[in-house]
């Protein structure tokens, strides 16, 4: 299911900070309490409610500390605190998002589980598959969305309606929510650091200047074109990119999965995919599009098409939880040889870093249900 929503755009002299006191006013008992109200009603029951208001803002403290601690110290140590402070505010959302939900019920397994980790050559080739019970399964059960922007246009039918008259462009936000539709397979899904830090728009250009690590991104636009006097508009997703190979990846992408977005132009930097003209071009299924925090929009291409596409929080949470463990349980691989390549240090610090700024805001999007911008 999908929908367009507002951005709300938040002017501040820190975004960071900005993020946190959204979270520490939703996380007062009057705060918590008014969104489950919203949410819920009034059909919580008084102890229920009580429970998770309490529980709510434990957590989302807990995740603060978390994340005031790793500013103090190196990276021989911060991707584990950037890990639990991911794993307090998923929390937090879990038990939001699930009405019966409070800590006394909430999985005390990550869901994740490294694979062979004293193994890997490179950071980028540590993996982890899910698992039945846990935290990342029992969000993915939730179906979090993702967000990106989308122009709405009105285009008035009669061509010779001067430019003037039509209305001006609309920016919103498109809700595209994910489903754990591999929860139920016998086989629970994999994932490497490689490719998921490929599909992160706010690591491309890391991901770009590493030799070894794979892109997953192009740049994109997407625009709804409204008819004017009529129920119908068509979608647009505009790529542009000077890199032949992923063009080529997206154009076999979006012929085998997404067929309601034929290809309508192709040039060598650049692919135009359009719907026709129906009642809501966007009720159908949509490729993953997603914003980085500065507002740039990216289709995700992806390079193992066996790693399920996931929402973004738990894309970063994948990430974070290869991390952490390789800087918990294998320093000699974190801070040996493979931690040495420049290009790896570079985009290891940028994840820790962003995740910090990012994984907040994704998770107050998540609880308030709109896109939420903090811009300076």
């Amino acid at each position: 299911m999908t929908q367009l929503t507002e951005h709300i755009d938040i002017h501040c002299e820190s975004p960071e900070i900005e993020v946190w006191r959204y979270l520490d006013l939703l996380a007062t008992p009057s705060g918590t309490e008014s969104a489950l109200r919203q949410v819920y009603g009034d059909g919580l029951g008084h102890k229920l409610l009580s429970d998770k208001v309490g529980d709510f803002a434990k957590c989302v403290r807990q995740a603060k500390e978390y994340f005031h601690a790793l500013q103090h110290v190196t990276m021989a140590t911060a991707p584990v605190l950037c890990y639990y402070g991911m794993l307090s505010l998923a929390t937090s959302l879990a038990v939001f998002s699930e009405r019966n939900l409070t800590l006394r019920g909430v999985p005390r397994a990550h869901g994740l589980c490294a694979r062979g980790l004293d193994l890997c050559r490179d950071i980028l080739d540590a993996a982890c598959v899910s698992t039945k019970s846990g935290i990342f399964p029992l969000l993915a059960r939730q179906g979090i969305p993702d967000w990106c922007t989308v122009t709405e246009v009105a285009v008035a039918d009669d061509p010779m309606t001067p430019q003037a008259l039509i209305q001006p462009p609309v920016r919103r936000a498109l809700s595209r929510t994910f489903t754990d539709s591999w929860a139920s397979s016998v086989t629970l899904p994999h994932f490497t650091l490689r490719e998921v830090v490929s599909r992160l728009p706010d690591l491309d250009q890391e991901v770009r200047a590493h030799p070894e690590a794979q892109r997953g991104l192009l740049y994109c636009d997407v625009l709804v074109r409204r008819q004017e006097g009529t129920q119908l508009a068509s979608a647009m997703i505009s790529v542009s990119s000077d890199d032949p190979v992923q063009l080529e990846a997206l154009s076999r992408m979006m012929a085998e999965d997404y067929p309601d977005f034929p290809k309508t132009e192709a040039s060598s930097e650049r692919r135009l995919y359009q719907t026709g003209a129906v009642a809501d071009p966007l009720a159908e299924p949509l490729p993953c599009i997603r914003d980085s925090t500065d507002g740039e929009t990216y289709i995700v291409v992806p390079n193992d098409r066996s790693i399920p596409l996931m929402p973004e929080v738990l894309d970063w949470m994948i990430g974070a939880f290869l991390l952490a463990s390789l800087a918990r349980y294998f320093p000699q691989i974190w801070l040996g040889r493979p931690g040495a390549r420049p290009e790896t240090i570079l985009l290891s610090e940028r994840f820790v870093r962003i995740a910090r700024r990012r994984f907040p805001n994704l998770v107050l999007n998540s609880i308030y249900g709109r896109s939420l911008r903090f811009l300076r």
